[in-house]
């Protein structure tokens, strides 16, 4: 007992003769108390928590009383513990990492989603993880330091919660993938309770959902100022258009548009030296819009109709037709061959070499920026309820032909057009024009 301070050994005497626990059934009065407080209720989930709390926060306040025990600390400390154990409602405060996003317009408010898009130092995310460290080391340095941010205070599981802030923000970033090409991820994420004195009680040690991505890329995606109109336009569209995006009974060319996103999302999962099985999801990414249905030759057809369908002027689609026609042969070098598009095994003869379809990391951020733009023009055509695959790539094969064709087709799939019309409209349904 002599190693102990005054305070504690006042509290150790309070504890063993005069209070409830000595005099009564502890369990039971704690058991009430969490029936009829809803907010201790959910701050402790267990009778177990609830004493685990007073433990933790009684001490603290009956050191920092005024007055000795027969001048009233007892009672200064219970107050000051009763005030913090009610210092502010209950809340989920929900932190999910975008991987590789770097931004100086933050915070930023996503009200669309109820979320906010900030930035955490060091200190901070060691802090909501539970690391002891004074800086995290979860995550590798330079891939980035940005969060979305969700505050949840509807009663429930914490699985439950972080799922449905999962999923919000999935959808964030699927949003984020078609502003602008780079590449972005959400690897993990992590609950920080309010009041603060809960993360004590629910969180004995390091906590978090979700796997770090460890591989670093060589440039950041980089949400400037003059992006975040676009996101705005962007978020309100895609609501509006969740009808069609979640449409269980899709026609054909949504089908493509969904299977052909699927490979252009799953290539963002990629590390940066992955390059040839990023290269081939984008290829085929490209298949599953653009491919014939009754054979023929694919390099060709795929490589004209995706041209077609995105270069506005004639010079343009030459370029793009060659582009895809190269892109092409070098994902049938990689799968047919084995032999890297970008890479090359240096023991290859040298006319072997010459042979070899190389591509360069520039072509494959090009083809990954093509590729967002063909599924954002195909979209805007299920929009307008051209919903056939087989229609849109027989007008394609005309257009190579008949100028009006490929004029009325870029009008039709015309994003900028088809954004405006989206969101001045007040369900988002695209409105017939009379013929």
């Amino acid at each position: 007992m002599d190693e102990l301070s005054q305070a504690d050994k006042e509290l150790r005497s309070f504890i063993l003769r005069d209070s409830s626990y000595s005099k009564s059934n502890v369990r039971n009065l704690l058991d009430e108390l969490l029936n009829d407080d809803a907010h201790l209720r959910r701050c402790c989930l267990t009778a177990v928590d609830l004493a685990r709390s007073i433990d933790h926060l009684a001490p603290e306040d009956l050191e920092s009383a005024t007055g000795s025990w027969d001048q009233g600390g007892i009672d200064s400390a219970v107050h000051e513990t009763i005030e913090v154990l009610y210092e502010c409602e209950f809340r989920r405060n929900i932190f999910l990492r975008i991987y590789n996003l770097s931004s100086d317009c933050l915070p930023l408010q996503i009200p669309t989603f109820n979320a906010d898009l900030i930035r955490l130092g060091q200190n901070d995310i060691a802090l909501l993880l539970g690391e002891r460290s004074s800086y995290s080391v979860l995550h590798g340095p330079n891939t980035g330091d940005c969060f979305l941010a969700f505050s949840i205070t509807e009663p429930g599981e914490d699985i439950e919660a972080f799922g449905v802030a999962w999923s919000k923000a999935h959808e964030i970033l699927s949003v984020l993938k078609y502003v602008k090409y780079g590449a972005i991820d959400i690897d993990y994420g992590a609950i920080y309770y309010a009041p603060e004195w809960v993360n004590d009680i629910r969180r004995p040690g390091l906590g978090f959902w979700g796997q770090p991505r460890r591989d670093k890329q060589s440039a950041f995606y980089e949400l400037t100022n003059q992006d975040i109109p676009r996101l705005t336009d962007f978020l309100s569209a895609y609501m509006k258009l969740k009808g069609i995006l979640d449409d269980p009974h899709p026609k054909s060319l949504r089908l493509a548009n969904a299977l052909a996103s699927h490979y252009y999302q799953w290539h963002y999962r990629k590390a940066e030296t992955e390059r040839d099985q990023k290269l081939v999801e984008l290829v085929t990414a490209l298949e599953a819009l653009f491919s014939p249905n009754k054979g023929g030759e694919l390099r060709f057809r795929i490589s004209q109709r995706a041209a077609i369908f995105l270069g506005k002027e004639a010079d343009d689609r030459l370029c793009l037709w060659k582009f895809f026609k190269r892109l092409y042969d070098a994902r049938s070098q990689i799968l047919h061959s084995a032999i890297s598009a970008f890479d090359p095994p240096a023991l290859l003869t040298e006319k072997n070499k010459k042979d070899l379809t190389i591509v360069s990391n520039e072509d494959l951020a090009q083809l990954g920026d093509l590729v967002r733009q063909a599924l954002l023009k195909t979209l805007i055509l299920v929009w307008r309820e051209k919903g056939n695959t087989d229609d849109l790539n027989s007008m394609l094969d005309r257009a190579a032909l008949d100028e009006s064709i490929r004029k009325e087709l870029f009008e039709q799939s015309d994003l900028e057009l088809a954004l405006q019309e989206i969101l001045q409209s007040p369900t988002g349904t695209h409105e017939r024009r009379p013929s």
